[in-house]
């Protein structure tokens, strides 16, 4: 289960990196803490890579970043207190489960210890499901049926103290529940509700983290079809499609959904999780299909155990943002997986427009030895408004070096004239890839490269993580007077 992290509103592990404020505590001064920051060789912390399993074995996935480095710096729990009692997580693969597991801990004054959860969830069709348990205090051991108790944890205080036993006579704990899902139907998005100790809206001071999701599909279903591409029926305006995939054994039937967006937030009414028989080709249309409009759609396979996992993601035609950046004699030079969010160029293009990256979502570019021209006096590549926009430019494959060239100025004077090339040096600080801001971006990596950047070939932060990952090898092959200008260059953090 792959979840949005936009929701993290809290920080109650101390991370690698991070120096103790108010900000990093789960009760009073103190917090949950990485291995790596315990002086007893990392015993009792939580796993730097973030990889967790209770006892039961099941798995968690808890929010580090994916950097070990800065593992669970910033952002790692959903808060919920008094001012925040509520917050919807949205899945970024919204499917079919049997069962939800929430990994989480409360904490609260007086006795008992324990605040009523609530945890709600909603489905596509707009149904949704409600459980409701006690969550107690992570040094309260009373046991709650459906919930286990993790206890390899141990807190660290602000002092830099450490309390716990690591044991089942005592605390902190992390308690795993498992919620029952309606596995006929697609999970959207889950719903967190803090309540009062009798389910009321005075919390009285209780507060809770949760600190990671997992979803498991019912046992005994048929494997996950594969998804092969639409085809149109010759002469047909309409902009219906068939949508095609491989047969799986033992599958009684199929479920198609249709959707406007890679993600499936936007599934349309007619196709959502439709029953479409024992069939590998389905004509999608009606009302809803429009001409020249990009459609997305993904099956899974149906016995007497239930819905297997989603197929891979199929797109009708090129998405609308790469659509707008190409002149139209160019659609046909670029390839795109809308699994992964992949453009490949198969040959040399000059864009007519700026590739603004769709937001929530990471983007590779593959220019596989291509060439590519940004469009006059506007950058190659932007991030728009968009948030936590993730951009891989690759480079395998072809003849050619490969790369992204300026082309002129803007209305403001600003030079868009920089080359950014691959497999050879080129060092630059011209505007090429902007404006990627440090409060809007997971990663940007360059595969396959040797991009050699200061400022602005990605404007402001992670400049500065990109700088840091090429540094050494940059500073090892500069000229002298290269050197010299690179270590006089304020990276720019905006």
């Amino acid at each position: 289960m792959e979840i949005s992290t936009a929701s993290l509103n809290g920080n109650a592990i101390w991370g690698l990196t991070e120096t103790w404020s108010s900000s990093i505590r789960l009760d009073d001064s103190a917090a949950f803490y990485a291995q790596s920051n315990d002086r007893n060789s990392g015993t009792g912390g939580l796993p730097t890579d973030g990889v967790l399993r209770t006892i039961n074995e099941t798995p968690y996935q808890l929010a580090t970043g994916g950097d070990p480095a800065t593992a669970y710096d910033g952002n790692d729990c959903i808060w919920l207190h008094s001012n925040s009692k509520s917050v919807t997580m949205d899945l970024q693969t919204i499917g079919v489960y049997q069962n939800i597991y929430v990994l989480a801990t409360a904490g609260g004054p007086g006795s008992p210890n324990y605040a009523k959860f609530n945890v709600t969830l909603n489905y596509t069709d707009g149904t949704t499901g409600s459980t409701t348990y006690k969550l107690y205090d992570w040094y309260d051991l009373t046991d709650v049926q459906g919930v286990e108790k993790y206890y390899p944890v141990m807190r660290r205080e602000s002092t830099g103290s450490y309390t716990g036993k690591m044991d089942s006579s005592y605390g902190p704990i992390l308690q795993s529940a498992t919620i029952q899902a309606d596995s006929s139907k697609l999970l959207k998005s889950i719903t967190f509700n803090l309540l009062g100790k009798n389910e009321d809206t005075n919390t009285n001071g209780l507060y809770c983290g949760i600190f990671a999701v997992t979803g498991a599909t019912p046992a005994g279903v048929p494997t996950a079809p594969v998804a092969t591409a639409a085809t149109k029926n010759e002469g047909d305006t309409s902009g219906a499609f068939n949508a095609n995939w491989n047969e799986v054994e033992g599958a009684t039937g199929y479920r198609l959904d249709v959707a406007t967006d890679r993600k499936f937030t936007s599934i349309l009414s007619d196709y959502n999780n439709k029953n479409v028989e024992n069939v590998t080709s389905v004509e999608v249309s009606g009302n809803d299909i429009h001409p020249d409009t990009t459609y997305y759609y993904r099956v899974r396979a149906v016995n007497e155990n239930g819905q297997s996992l989603s197929s891979n993601r199929i797109s009708t035609d090129l998405p609308l943002w790469l659509k707008n950046a190409l002149a139209d004699t160019d659609y046909a030079n670029v390839e795109y997986d809308a699994e992964t969010n992949k453009i490949t160029f198969k040959q040399d293009v000059e864009l007519k427009g700026t590739l603004v990256l769709p937001t929530e979502d990471a983007t590779t570019i593959e220019l596989g030895g291509n060439d590519i021209t940004a469009p006059k006096g506007k950058p190659a590549v932007s991030a728009g408004n968009g948030t936590n926009v993730e951009l891989i430019i690759s480079n395998s494959g072809g003849e050619g070096n490969g790369g992204i060239t300026g082309n002129g100025t803007d209305e403001n004077g600003t030079v868009y004239t920089a080359t950014v090339t691959y497999n050879e040096r080129v060092f630059s600080t011209q505007k090429q890839i902007e404006p990627i801001s440090k409060n809007r971006v997971d990663s940007v990596n360059y595969e396959n490269s040797n991009i050699y950047t200061a400022t602005d070939v990605v404007k402001g932060a992670p400049s500065t993580s990109v700088v840091n990952l090429y540094k050494e090898t940059a500073k090892s092959l500069m000229t002298a007077e290269e050197k010299a200008n690179y270590e006089s260059t304020e990276v720019a953090t905006d």
